[in-house]
């Protein structure tokens, strides 16, 4: 295999995945990565979201979102694509 045929490969397999939120006040977060994120708690402090998007990669193809820090009681969970839903109010996430 030609070093540029293994470099577009490894490219293609190191994809990132990609979550962006909206709250119902129009605030928007992008967060991204190449591995999983494990729970990730948002600086932010709480924020009442209704509108998420997320692109799956290789590594993560699921995505959380979490009422408390630290990962606690679930509050939405999908997969890849486009969704609007019901307000909710979310301090934390993981992307898996």
């Amino acid at each position: 295999m030609k070093a540029s045929a293994s470099i577009l490969l490894f490219a293609s397999l190191a994809s990132a995945w990609r979550l962006e939120v909206w709250s119902n006040n129009n605030e928007h977060l992008n967060m991204h990565g190449t591995t999983n994120s494990g729970c990730v708690n948002f600086d932010v402090g709480a924020l009442n979201i209704n509108h998420a998007k997320f692109t799956k990669s290789s590594f993560a193809d699921t995505f959380e979102l979490y009422q408390n820090r630290n990962c606690d009681t679930l509050k939405y969970r999908n997969g890849e694509g486009d969704f609007t839903f019901n307000v909710k109010t979310i301090r934390s996430y993981k992307a898996y």
